[in-house]
């Protein structure tokens, strides 16, 4: 074996993963205590690794349960984008969505902070879509 096989591996244990390799080809990660875990816990993980805190996870559970706590219509016409200082910032689709929306402001901020306890939000804040972009 030449020097360079065995220099030390960068540690994957700093992101709660140990490593485990079960022949000369393939390496297999698993989360400590060998528990399956979601797409969404290792972005939690990442994101907190990088100190970017929760809101990440926090926008995908939010996008995930956004048409079932709006309904239909608003989720296709309004989303969410993102997550800063309690602030839910949303796109909509035109000016009368984004009026519509603000109204039931406190309904849905209400709905979504019993429904994602670590969510907290306060506000909204519209976001316009880009020149020439399509909403979807």
């Amino acid at each position: 074996m030449s020097d360079r096989s065995r220099q030390e591996k960068p540690s994957l244990g700093a992101f709660g993963w140990d490593e485990r390799v079960t022949d000369g080809l393939n390496v297999f990660l698993t989360k400590r205590f060998r528990e399956p875990i979601t797409f969404q816990d290792s972005l939690k993980d990442l994101s907190q690794s990088m100190g970017l805190g929760n809101e990440l996870g926090l926008v995908q559970e939010i996008t995930a349960k956004w048409p079932s706590l709006v309904g239909e219509m608003i989720a296709q016409n309004c989303k969410p984008l993102g997550v800063k200082e309690q602030t839910l910032k949303l796109q909509a689709r035109d000016r009368n969505w984004q009026v519509q929306v603000d109204r039931f402001a406190s309904v849905i901020l209400d709905r979504l902070n019993a429904e994602i306890r670590e969510a907290n939000l306060t506000k909204f804040e519209f976001i316009e879509p880009a020149k020439n972009r399509r909403f979807d």
